[in-house]
């Protein structure tokens, strides 16, 4: 069925040739001229085996949302940082966020389909304040980042793009923390699925609308790319997400069709072009 195929396409990603490949460019990386971020990307574009594109699972795309902006940790801890909530300016940010995560595609009967989400506060809060449906925790979406060599990367690089980290040698840090969450996330659509397929009959066409993933920066963005790159993504739109500085309440959207950066942030998008006047 078609949650099978969905499952399948995760598994094939998993191949051990990415991590030849990646440590091939990884090491090209040191002694190359900046070209190097594409490289990587087809390298593993290449490497991936995905399955079944857009009739992988019935759901219109998967929006990894970050967080919107919390309240400083009291130290450099892991405990320290999963304490942490909006800031009133985090929590105004996220109904703004609304204007966006109110576009995406519904489900029937339900907004959005299927909500999934790190088990950190801040996540959670931004879920409700985007009148998300109530999220499923996923446990590796957070504490995936506090395994050692995850949490210590993130202490020395911060928010930077995934190229940035592949550049600085996190890269299989990064793929093993997103290998984990997307089999978290296959598994949860199996079962929504599953739920789906009781209420309405066996051969019931079902749509699931869209899935959202609140998560953490570049995390979930590695997340995205893994996806994008399992469904055999074009270049263009897996060099989009692994370059992409994803801001606060932000979304990276992956869809069978391609990948998208949704922000409220005008600083990050282009000059705006008044076509009256163009010439």
């Amino acid at each position: 069925g078609a949650e099978k195929r969905w499952k399948e396409s995760v598994e094939e990603a998993r191949e051990e040739a990415w991590r030849d490949a990646a440590q091939d460019v990884q090491a090209a990386l040191r002694q190359g001229d900046g070209e190097e971020v594409t490289e990587i990307l087809e390298a593993t574009r290449n490497a991936v085996q995905g399955g079944g594109g857009g009739s992988a699972a019935p759901i219109a795309c998967v929006a990894f949302v970050r967080h919107s902006a919390a309240e400083a940790p009291a130290d450099a801890s892991f405990h320290a940082d999963r304490a942490r909530v909006l800031t009133p300016q985090g929590q105004n940010a996220a109904h703004a966020a609304k204007k966006w995560f109110g576009t995406l595609c519904r489900g029937e009967g339900a907004p959005h389909g299927l909500a999934l989400s790190s088990q950190a506060g801040r996540c959670l809060e931004t879920a409700f304040l985007l009148a998300a449906p109530s999220p499923i925790v996923l446990e590796g979406v957070y504490e995936g980042m506090g395994e050692e060599e995850a949490w210590a990367a993130y202490q020395a690089e911060g928010e930077q793009a995934v190229a940035h980290y592949i550049t600085q040698g996190h890269g299989a840090v990064l793929r093993q923390y997103a290998e984990r969450v997307l089999v978290e996330l296959a598994d949860a659509v199996q079962l929504r699925l599953r739920q789906l397929r009781k209420e309405q009959g066996e051969s019931a066409a079902l749509h699931l609308g869209s899935v959202v993933v609140f998560g953490h920066g570049v995390f979930g963005a590695a997340t995205a790319l893994l996806l994008a790159q399992a469904l055999r993504l074009p270049r263009p739109d897996t060099t989009l997400l692994a370059q992409a500085l994803q801001g606060e309440a932000d979304g990276l959207i992956v869809s069978a069709s391609g990948t998208g950066h949704v922000t409220l942030d005008s600083t990050t998008l282009p000059e705006e072009v008044d076509m009256q006047t163009a010439k």
